[in-house]
């Protein structure tokens, strides 16, 4: 007789589960054994706490996908279901709803050696936590550095590598009476965070969301949506002085579409920059004008309406929704923002189930691309994105059914040219235990092999925290040494008299960016088309060459030569704005007069008036003569 049969436990059943996972187009099936044991713990044994989580093992060169649970509490409960997709944190309890949203922004981040950290609700300390992510046992610890108590104060954490920021705020409709729009800052040794003071309080107010970064000045910035001072919502954007904890008075941004919103839109905003220049870049919805837009200033500009530019992303019926995350690459010689959005197209009657749903945008300087991730058929919501730089891929979690939730899906693709495949994706996180998860969230920096990528989550049915973690294994795509191909599509050729060029081109790679000169002047920023006006007659060169996104210059620039020609005839002019006619030869004779007058004058100040009578001998002329050209 064994163990299990005298204590009349039944055997543990082992059973196996293979998984095809596919992501980043790599295409990796992992042979799971999933091993389900019943327990009891006696007190004659030792009481020993752990985790019981079930994963696939790592392969070499793919990504994979954890799986399991971690909640042991009780451990007849936590035996984990076969199909299980990700791990089961620990409860947050009753008193807070959603700790892993808003969309926008951002509850995790990680250090040097890709540790990983949270701020997390803890029903222990009644307080937000900074929380440490073990990626060994996919446990999370409480480090016991609190930053908020106020239990519906949704956090935006951002880690700069010196100084942790954490902004605060209560949601839209809490009915906590403490409404202060609060900044925490905590510095790091490389195990210990500490607190660098007091908060501080930016103003007053519940937002639905609101979202921190930093530019590259060193200056904080804070966007969010709240009422204005005609009873509407507006975009409202606030950010740090003289010190990073001296704010200013939050304005509303000053630009089309940021002061009529309706009452569910809401802002973001990310730093992002290369050599050409460095921006604060805030990405709002307004669904009563229907358009999404993005608005971009240069770091160190003033709060002016001539120190923002507008781009519109998207402008039609049901193109708009408040569902927004952003990201930057702030190494990318391109300086792309990228940016996953949902529409409301499954919003429309009749629905059609090829429109797309979530689409991820990529913002080149003044335009963008895009590119459909999910369409309505897939009912997907909530969407964020991650930049994996090492790897050059852009990976998009959403969550289905919406708007509830249930299961976390995932999606990758080349964020240089990036094309999603349709359907839902792979599965990332499923747990039999929590059938409502929902709102996922990970960190605002790039992620790579030492990172890897963390994406929590929460189930307000059942009060739970969960996670998926992906490793981002495998050898980095050979680096891009080759150039683009500039061509030039159309403009003048050839002897024209037009004073004025316009001109059209291309780049070979997408993302591309360019620069321009006419003549032998400096290379200059420019997008296509490019126009020239009041140009000299003569002959004129026009020079452009593309970059790509990995920063190669074509060494070839496409070039084109043309000729203005000179007007024939002209090789005299008198404006008499002289206030005589001393050019001109004038004769009068009888009473004729000629002089330069005022009276009328259709343009300028001065015209010459010509008399005469019908008397005999009135006349008056005035002449010149000129060469043969």
């Amino acid at each position: 007789m064994n163990l299990f049969e005298w204590l009349g436990i039944a055997r543990s059943t082992l059973t196996s589960k293979t998984f095809d996972v596919r992501l980043a187009g790599r295409s990796r099936v992992l042979a799971l054994t999933c091993i389900c044991v019943l327990a009891l713990i006696f007190p004659m044994f030792p009481s020993t706490a752990g985790t019981l989580g079930l994963r696939a093992p790592t392969e070499t060169g793919a990504n994979t996908i954890k799986t399991g649970t971690t909640d042991i509490t009780p451990a007849l409960d936590s035996v984990p279901a076969s199909d299980d997709v990700g791990l089961r944190d620990f409860s947050y309890g009753t008193g807070v709803t959603a700790p892993t949203g808003q969309k926008p922004q951002s509850k995790l981040w990680w250090t040097s050696g890709g540790t990983w950290w949270g701020v997390l609700w803890s029903t222990g300390a009644k307080s937000w936590t900074i929380q440490k992510f073990d990626k060994g046992t996919g446990n999370w610890a409480n480090t016991g550095v609190k930053v908020d108590n106020r239990r519906t104060a949704g956090p935006d954490a951002l880690w700069d590598g010196h100084t942790l920021y954490i902004a605060t705020a209560l949601k839209e409709g809490s009915t906590q009476t403490d409404a202060r729009v609060l900044i925490y800052r905590f510095s790091f040794n490389g195990s210990t965070w500490s607190s660098l003071g007091s908060p501080v309080a930016v103003t007053s107010g519940k937002p639905e969301t609101l979202v921190l970064d930093k530019d590259s000045t060193g200056t904080l910035w804070l966007t969010f949506t709240s009422t204005n001072a005609g009873g509407g919502k507006s975009v409202y954007v606030s950010h740090t002085t003289s010190s990073e904890t001296t704010w200013g008075v939050p304005y509303v941004l000053p630009l089309p579409g940021a002061d009529n919103l309706s009452a569910d839109d809401i802002s973001t905003l990310v730093a992002y920059g290369n050599n050409n220049g460095h921006y604060v870049g805030v990405l709002y919805s307004n669904q009563n004008d229907e358009t999404l837009s993005f608005a971009r200033h240069s770091d160190g500009a003033g709060d002016a309406t001539s120190d923002w530019e507008r781009i519109v992303l998207a402008s039609g019926a049901k193109l708009p929704d408040d569902h927004l995350n952003i990201r930057s690459l702030m190494d990318d010689p391109s300086g792309r923002v990228f940016a996953v959005v949902k529409t409301s197209l499954n919003d429309k009657s009749p629905k059609d189930p090829s429109d797309p749903l979530i689409i991820l945008y990529t913002i080149t300087g003044t335009s963008a691309s895009s590119a459909t991730a999910w369409r309505v058929e897939d009912d997907v919501t909530r969407p964020i994105l991650m930049l994996d730089s090492e790897h050059r891929d852009v990976h998009v979690f959403g969550v289905a059914p919406c708007c509830s939730g249930g299961i976390v899906y995932t999606k990758s693709a080349d964020y240089n040219n990036p094309s999603f495949t349709t359907g839902l994706g792979t599965t990332f996180i499923q747990l039999n235990s929590d059938p409502k998860i929902n709102n996922v969230t990970s960190a605002k920096q790039t992620v790579n092999s030492t990172s890897g990528l963390l994406v929590e989550a929460s189930d307000d049915s059942t009060r739970f925290y969960v996670h998926n973690f992906l490793t981002l294994g495998g050898n980095p795509p050979p680096a891009d040494v080759t150039p683009p191909d500039t061509t030039i599509d159309s403009g003048p050729s050839g002897t024209v008299t037009a004073s004025s060029a316009n001109f059209v081109f291309s780049a070979s790679e997408a993302a591309s960016t360019f620069e321009c000169r006419l003549d032998d002047g400096s290379w200059g920023s420019c997008t296509s088309p490019m126009s020239y006006a009041s140009l000299q007659a003569g002959s004129h060169t026009f020079d452009v060459r593309a970059t790509d996104a990995a920063g190669n210059t074509d060494q070839t620039p496409a070039s084109r030569t043309w000729t203005i020609a000179s007007e024939s005839g002209i090789v005299f002019s008198d404006d008499f704005e002289s206030g005589a006619l001393s050019a001109w030869q004038v004769a009068t004779g009888g009473d004729g007069s000629a002089a330069v007058q005022t009276a009328t004058v259709k343009s300028g100040t001065y015209a010459a008036g010509f008399a005469e009578t019908a008397n005999p001998g009135s006349f008056a002329y005035a002449r010149r003569a000129f060469a043969s050209p």
